[in-house]
């Protein structure tokens, strides 16, 4: 195994797959409402576009813990190659498909391609990084996620403008990436187990133990990711603005997520896992909470900066916890359940919001998800919610 201290090419391939998971829904964010139009009208249009964005979600919930299987059985790199390929083949059908089922259909094989991808990656920065390293590149990663997200948003709410089907060319991107995992990734070598228990995904360092990652992976996104789902219409429906508009709005939180990322690792010096999700769920209470209030977009940027600070912690810290639980020869096929559970927040968010929009306008929306953020905060600093013994601050 090759070190991989300081910048390699494989910390910067690892770094860009990492990348596309967000390109996945944030680039046609602000294509949402054109997508509304142009298939069905109505308060079903609304929804009907809002999966759109978010079916991707589910198919990699459900495909996740399977691909984990496949990529403990057949290798990691392998099915990089065919999930980046897939992933530029069904991600550019909102270019020329003519009916919303196709579109979704489409959406779906993004879907699939995604959980490979994320699986497959997070199990090899497990093989390749240990201790402060591993931090140190998860910071870094977390930076990369979120710079990333400033491009991807502001050019999809850009490209909106011209045509809502303008933002599905930018998939192409994945197919640049195949000389880069030629090039920079290795495959590990397998890790050998004397027990059938041991490689299965129970036992010391398996399933119960990070159970409680996925729990909080699963409720991070089903709250965090009515951002991309419902900001777009609160934009450009309630306050008048452009795709523009949502973009930049939206490239806010990413930009100053990438410097929170950046911080992470010095960050765990001091504090541990658990007072990291409080200061995550204080900082994005605080931001959602002010968007509802906010009348006209500028009024948007202030919160947004919150926001995108909690964002930039959360996953990075995520990662940590998981990969600091999750024992060796589980890790490919714990790591699909990880990705499962973010994913499956995503496809759960709009359905769980869609009743409440029934009763109270999307601007009171987000100030009630804020406040129920808000609460976690205040429960996670005066009881012991989370327990996380094994995450004392070191």
């Amino acid at each position: 195994m090759r070190k991989r201290s300081g910048f390699s090419l494989s910390k910067l391939t690892l770094w860009l797959l990492a990348c596309l998971t967000m390109l996945s829904g944030t680039v046609i964010a602000a294509s949402l409402p054109g997508i509304s139009s142009h298939f069905v009208s109505g308060s079903d249009g609304e929804i009907m576009s809002r999966l759109i964005l978010t079916i991707p979600a589910l198919t990699v919930a459900l495909v996740a813990p399977v691909a984990g299987l496949l990529i403990h059985r057949f290798g990691k790199k392998r099915l990089i190659y065919i999930a980046l390929v897939f992933y530029a083949a069904a991600g550019v059908t909102g270019l020329f498909v003519e009916s919303i089922w196709t579109l979704l259909a489409g959406r779906i094989g993004l879907g699939a391609s995604i959980a490979v991808m994320m699986t497959a990656g997070t199990s090899l920065i497990g093989d390749y990084f240990v201790g402060r390293e591993r931090e140190r590149f998860l910071s870094v990663q977390g930076a990369f996620i979120t710079l990333g997200g400033v491009f991807f948003l502001t050019g999809g709410g850009m490209l909106s403008d011209i045509s809502w089907r303008a933002p599905f060319g930018v998939y192409f991107v994945s197919l640049l990436l195949i000389p880069l995992v030629y090039k920079g990734l290795c495959e590990p070598e397998p890790i050998k187990t004397h027990t059938k228990k041991e490689a299965g995904i129970f036992g010391k360092g398996g399933y119960w133990d990070v159970f409680p990652v996925f729990c909080v992976a699963f409720f991070t996104m089903l709250i965090f990711f009515i951002v991309p789902t419902q900001l777009p219409f609160l934009v450009m429906e309630h306050m008048g603005g452009s795709g523009k508009e949502v973009g930049v709005v939206m490239g806010i939180g990413p930009l100053f997520g990438a410097a929170a990322a950046l911080s992470y690792a010095k960050i765990r010096e001091r504090l541990s896992i658990k007072k990291v999700y409080i200061i995550v769920c204080a900082l994005q209470g605080v931001g959602l909470g002010v968007v509802g209030l906010a009348d006209e977009v500028w009024q948007l940027y202030a919160p947004f900066v919150c926001v995108g600070i909690g964002s930039g912690l959360a996953m990075a810290n995520a990662n940590a916890w998981f990969l600091d639980l999750a024992a060796a020869p589980k890790r490919a096929k714990l790591s699909g359940i990880l990705t499962g559970s973010f994913f499956l927040g995503q496809f759960c968010s709009p359905l769980f919001v869609h009743p409440f929009l029934l009763f109270m306008p999307l601007s009171r929306v987000f100030s009630l998800f804020g406040c129920f953020l808000l609460i976690a905060a205040l429960l996670l600093v005066l009881t012991r919610v989370i327990n996380l013994p094994r995450m004392a601050i070191r």
